[in-house]
């Protein structure tokens, strides 16, 4: 089931058993660094337990520690060359990610 929370962002809830769910979410941010507390607002409100986003615009010079999540595991890939591009997967620590 997917419901949209905004233009241009998908979440899904995926249910793994009878007693357990997984709240995902997906988004294109268009640059991710000034939307971070916007993230952190609808981890909180949605209880996700992972988060896909694309177009961060990521660099060198942002360290991962200012697009930390806490209690989430993140995987971060910036583009190499020219402005935009790159990806963060944030998974729940309660998740086994490899």
């Amino acid at each position: 089931m997917y419901n949209i929370i905004s233009d241009n962002s998908q979440s899904a809830s995926m249910k793994l058993t009878d007693n357990h769910s997984i709240n995902c979410y997906y988004t294109n941010a268009h640059s991710l660094y000034n939307k971070l507390y916007e993230v952190k607002a609808l981890v909180e409100k949605y209880q996700l337990k992972i988060v896909g986003i694309t177009e961060t615009w990521g660099c060198p010079e942002i360290f991962d520690a200012e697009y930390h999540l806490t209690n989430f595991e993140m995987y971060r890939k910036d583009r190499k060359v020219n402005r935009g591009g790159g990806v963060i997967l944030y998974v729940h620590e309660s998740l086994t990610s490899l």
